[in-house]
């Protein structure tokens, strides 16, 4: 959760299952356009970016080299997991890294959306249904692995 939405629910306990957050450009320019130039203030945060090489908030890490090499990289370190938050650009790039995807499905349809995978191409994923919980608000929470 964004930190100033955890804010303002009074959310402070600390994260129990990531450290760390990967975003594209794209991703992270909605949160500074509204005004959180750091999102989630309480993981590490890694932004990929061809264009943005040199990070305009200490905070916030700037990759502008190869996305999978960084992952792999991090996958090696000690800690909680980590988590792709948003950019379906990036999510197709890291596709070979992702050990499981958690889908979000909200009552709520807001604008036309961002593929979930963006690739010209049609590829087959499979997955397998590891998990699921919905919620009294109708949100509900799939959890996928790969086959």
């Amino acid at each position: 959760m964004p930190g100033a939405v955890r804010e303002l629910l009074g959310l402070d306990g600390e994260n129990r299952v990531f450290d760390t957050v990967l975003m594209g450009r794209r991703t992270w320019e909605l949160g500074r356009d509204t005004g959180a130039p750091d999102p989630y203030p309480r993981l590490r945060s890694y932004v990929f970016s061809r264009s943005i090489t040199q990070s305009p908030v200490p905070t916030v890490n700037f990759v502008s080299g190869d996305p999978l090499e960084k992952v792999r990289e991090l996958k090696q370190e000690d800690g909680l997991g980590i988590w792709l938050c948003g950019g379906g650009v990036l999510a197709e790039t890291l596709w070979p890294e992702i050990d499981r995807l958690v889908v979000k499905v909200n009552p709520v349809v807001i604008g036309a959306g961002i593929k979930l995978f963006h690739s010209d191409e049609f590829a087959l994923r499979k997955l397998r249904l590891a998990g699921h919980h919905v919620y009294e608000s109708g949100v509900a929470v799939l959890t996928y692995r790969k086959e």
